[in-house]
């Protein structure tokens, strides 16, 4: 008896299309159909779309991965894990660093959450956010006290942006609103 066990495979173009149905890339089609991707690979390669005339492989790539959801183990992780810093405690962690990991991590999504602004700049094709703690405290890093929101809808809230001084608009209340 060997000591590697060898399978033979034989997908048929009907099983490729149902896993491409079901799944949204060719990695995730070849682990829908339980074998590797070298073999997935070899068998959607030799059918042919009648409509476009690409192999199913070449249908079926998602190289920008639209669509799949990311993992973060790191989020979750060591002593500035995002998910201990939204939990609080980590009080003394920069804005900055945070405004970037929880957009980054899927913490909360790239827009406004007051207007739904989401046009990225062409520079640094970023989405210019500015973070605001809710309830004004700036160690208070639980998520529902933080608000994603855009240059405009800041400047209506809280006025100036560099005035310390100036009269601002409360935020208390306002996850009850919308």
């Amino acid at each position: 008896m060997p000591l590697w066990k060898t399978t033979a495979y034989n997908l048929t173009e009907s099983d490729i299309r149902y896993a491409m149905s079901n799944s949204k890339s060719n990695r995730a089609a070849a682990m829908f159909l339980k074998v590797s991707l070298p073999t997935y690979r070899k068998y959607a390669k030799l059918y042919i779309d009648n409509e476009s005339g690409k192999s199913l492989y070449e249908l079926h790539k998602n190289m920008s991965g639209v669509g799949i959801k990311k993992r973060f183990p790191y989020a979750y992780s060591g002593k500035h894990g995002v998910a201990s810093i939204l939990r609080g405690e980590q009080p003394e962690y920069p804005s900055r660093q945070l405004k970037k990991r929880i957009i980054k991590e899927g913490f909360k999504a790239e827009c406004c959450e007051s207007c739904g602004f989401s046009e990225r700049r062409v520079n640094d094709y970023t989405v210019p956010l500015i973070l605001v703690w809710i309830d004004g405290d700036k160690t208070n890093h639980l998520l529902d006290n933080l608000l994603l929101i855009c240059y405009n809808c800041f400047y209506l809230t809280q006025s100036d942006l560099f005035n310390r001084r100036a009269d601002r608009i409360d935020f208390k209340g306002y996850r009850d609103e919308n």
